[in-house]
């Protein structure tokens, strides 16, 4: 007979490890390495190496900054994250900082958004130990004015 199971669980990769019920109000920074369901209130910064959800009943008012996160709920707020989606059921009051942006038709986002800051990563070193950049990088090369026609 065996009475206690000596095998540990592990968390699969991408698994939500913390969860903010409904009813529940949470003041305060909260930090994980795995995944985050909101299905409460959060006022306070969020931190997640994973994904972070917010449920259709979760509210946000905060600085979001995670992998990936899905707004079903709403966040009124800062999002950081490499993918953001905001749900058919979701709202975004604020600003948007993603390399990839998803806004499900009848999702409400009211704000600013930018990729740009999002992507920005060291210039790539090349084979001889230069730099590789992007043709906007690249200083201009001097040229000669024309001569003007009398």
């Amino acid at each position: 007979m065996v009475l206690f199971n000596k095998k540990k669980t592990h968390l699969k990769t991408g698994a939500t490890d913390t969860l903010i019920g409904e009813g529940t109000v949470f003041t305060g920074k909260l930090s994980s390495e795995a995944g985050i369901r909101i299905e409460g209130q959060v006022i306070g910064d969020i931190i997640s190496k994973g994904e972070v959800t917010i449920g259709e009943k979760g509210a946000v008012h905060s600085t979001v900054s995670a992998k990936d996160v899905v707004i079903a709920g709403s966040v009124n707020g800062k999002v950081v994250a490499a993918k953001l989606t905001i749900t058919p059921t979701g709202r975004m009051i604020g600003s948007i900082q993603a390399e990839k942006l998803v806004i499900d038709q009848g999702a409400l986002f009211q704000g600013t958004s930018d990729m740009a800051a999002a992507r920005q990563e060291a210039p790539e070193k090349t084979e001889r130990g230069g730099v590789a950049l992007e043709a906007s990088q690249q200083e201009p090369q001097h040229q000669e004015p024309a001569p003007a026609l009398v």
